[in-house]
Protein backbone atom coordinates (compact mmCIF):
# COMPACT_ATOMS: atom_id res chain seq x y z
CA UNK A 1 0.00 0.00 0.00
CA UNK A 2 1.63 3.29 -1.21
CA UNK A 3 0.41 6.25 1.69
CA UNK A 4 0.34 9.77 0.89
CA UNK A 5 -0.68 11.95 3.58
CA UNK A 6 -2.41 15.35 3.04
CA UNK A 7 0.04 18.24 3.45
CA UNK A 8 -0.64 18.85 7.76
CA UNK A 9 -1.82 15.12 8.55
CA UNK A 10 -0.16 13.02 10.48
CA UNK A 11 -0.64 8.95 11.17
CA UNK A 12 -0.15 7.63 14.83
CA UNK A 13 -0.18 4.51 16.43
CA UNK A 14 -2.43 5.30 20.32
CA UNK A 15 -0.54 3.77 23.17
CA UNK A 16 -2.32 1.53 24.97
CA UNK A 17 -3.33 3.39 28.95
CA UNK A 18 -1.82 2.23 31.92
CA UNK A 19 -4.08 0.93 34.94
CA UNK A 20 -3.66 1.03 38.51
CA UNK A 21 -3.44 -2.29 40.30
CA UNK A 22 -7.26 -1.25 40.75
CA UNK A 23 -8.01 -0.71 37.40
CA UNK A 24 -7.85 2.53 36.90
CA UNK A 25 -6.96 4.52 34.09
CA UNK A 26 -4.01 6.26 34.51
CA UNK A 27 -3.81 9.89 33.25
CA UNK A 28 -1.43 9.88 29.79
CA UNK A 29 -1.25 13.55 29.50
CA UNK A 30 -0.93 16.65 31.70
CA UNK A 31 -4.70 18.47 31.60
CA UNK A 32 -5.74 15.19 30.84
CA UNK A 33 -9.24 14.93 28.93
CA UNK A 34 -11.28 12.15 27.63
CA UNK A 35 -9.41 13.37 24.35
CA UNK A 36 -5.57 13.89 25.04
CA UNK A 37 -3.86 10.31 24.13
CA UNK A 38 -0.32 9.39 23.99
CA UNK A 39 0.88 8.06 20.52
CA UNK A 40 3.67 6.85 18.58
CA UNK A 41 3.65 9.14 14.98
CA UNK A 42 4.13 6.82 11.86
CA UNK A 43 3.50 8.77 8.99
CA UNK A 44 3.81 12.79 8.44
CA UNK A 45 2.72 14.90 5.48
CA UNK A 46 4.75 16.94 3.48
CA UNK A 47 4.10 20.58 5.89
CA UNK A 48 4.36 18.69 9.11
CA UNK A 49 7.01 21.00 10.85
CA UNK A 50 7.41 20.21 14.21
CA UNK A 51 6.71 16.28 14.39
CA UNK A 52 8.63 13.26 12.51
CA UNK A 53 7.89 9.74 12.46
CA UNK A 54 8.50 7.79 15.58
CA UNK A 55 8.20 10.60 17.76
CA UNK A 56 6.03 10.09 20.80
CA UNK A 57 3.22 12.87 20.99
CA UNK A 58 0.36 14.06 23.36
CA UNK A 59 -2.67 14.19 21.01
CA UNK A 60 -5.87 16.46 21.87
CA UNK A 61 -7.42 13.39 19.30
CA UNK A 62 -10.39 14.73 16.85
CA UNK A 63 -9.09 12.94 14.32
CA UNK A 64 -10.62 10.01 12.77
CA UNK A 65 -9.52 6.56 12.18
CA UNK A 66 -7.29 4.73 9.43
CA UNK A 67 -6.77 0.76 8.89
CA UNK A 68 -3.70 -0.26 7.42
CA UNK A 69 -2.63 -3.76 7.57
CA UNK A 70 -5.54 -5.03 9.78
CA UNK A 71 -4.41 -2.36 12.31
CA UNK A 72 -6.57 0.58 13.73
CA UNK A 73 -4.25 4.23 13.36
CA UNK A 74 -4.79 7.41 14.41
CA UNK A 75 -5.43 10.29 11.65
CA UNK A 76 -4.95 13.70 12.95
CA UNK A 77 -3.71 17.42 12.23
CA UNK A 78 -0.28 18.42 13.28
CA UNK A 79 -1.51 21.37 15.42
CA UNK A 80 -3.70 18.75 17.45
CA UNK A 81 -0.30 17.87 18.45
CA UNK A 82 0.08 19.31 22.20
CA UNK A 83 3.79 18.08 22.96
CA UNK A 84 6.54 15.85 21.45
CA UNK A 85 7.30 13.92 24.59
CA UNK A 86 11.25 12.55 24.98
CA UNK A 87 11.00 8.86 25.78
CA UNK A 88 13.86 8.29 27.99
CA UNK A 89 15.78 4.91 27.29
Amino acid sequence: MNLQLLKNRIIARLITPELSDGGIVLPQCAGNTATNRLADVLYVGSDVKDVKPFDRVCLDFRGGWVEMNGERLISAHEENVLAVLEVQQ
